[in-house]
Parts: C-alpha cells; sequence; structure tokens
C-alpha cells in the first residue's frame, strides 16, 4: 500500500495513535478516505477531459484531411481537363464503360435467343399451315 510494508504502516498508526489519541483518529482515517476518493475522482477527471481533448483534436484532423480532400476533387471538377488526368476518375469511367459494355453484350444475346425463339414459331406455324 502506497510502497509502505506492513511493519512501517504500524509504526505510522502508532504515532498517530499517541500524536492523536483514540478519539480523533476515527474521525481523521474517515477525512484522510474521503481525501483519497475526492483526489481519485479529480484525476479520473482529468483523464477523462485529457481524453476527450485528444479525440476532438483527431476528428479535428479527420475533418480537415476530408476538407482538403473536397477542396481537391472541387478543383478537378472546375476543370473538366484535369477531370480525365485524375487516375480515380478515369479508372471509374473505365469500369462505367466495361459495364456498358457487358449489358450491351448481354441485350445482344438476348435480342438473338428472341430472335431464334421467333424463328422457330414462326416456322412451327408455317407447319401446322402446310399441314
Amino acid at each position: 500500500m502506497f510502497g509502505i510494508d506492513l511493519g512501517s504502516f504500524i509504526i505510522i498508526l502508532v504515532v498517530a495513535i499517541i500524536f492523536l489519541g483514540p478519539d480523533k483518529l476515527p474521525e481523521m482515517i474517515v477525512q484522510i478516505v474521503k481525501f483519497f476518493k475526492s483526489f481519485k475522482t479529480t484525476v479520473q477527471e482529468a483523464k477523462d477531459t485529457i481524453q476527450k481533448e485528444i479525440d476532438l483534436h483527431e476528428l479535428k484532423n479527420t475533418a480537415v484531411e476530408y476538407k482538403e480532400k473536397i477542396e481537391k476533387l472541387s478543383d478537378g471538377l472546375n476543370n473538366p481537363t484535369s477531370m480525365y488526368n485524375n487516375k480515380e476518375v478515369s479508372d471509374m469511367f473505365g469500369d462505367i464503360t466495361k459495364d456498358f459494355k457487358e449489358i450491351e453484350e448481354g441485350l445482344k444475346k438476348e435480342a438473338e435467343v428472341i430472335t431464334e425463339t421467333a424463328t422457330k414459331i414462326e416456322t412451327k406455324e408455317e407447319i401446322k399451315k402446310d399441314a
């Protein structure tokens, strides 16, 4: 306890009994315990305040980073030629172009299937008419 071994604690207790007397010693112990509790509460509040300040500083830094990114992107939007030089934008347009090509190919295949089906139906109807 506080770096004091049992022998030293007993000596301090005996000295306290001698100086304070048995009547005032319990009151003094209660006051000391209240002091340590309030000290512990104060230290915890200080830790919480410091942590809140650290969190606030981190949030501020994150907000500044986002602001810089938004300003950079908005500058790119204001200058259309630089927008095409932006790798992220060109990758995005490349992905969109690829998706549109895949959709176009899928539609062409569907059109072929529909055409083949229509041809088969017409052929069956012609066979029925001939029969």
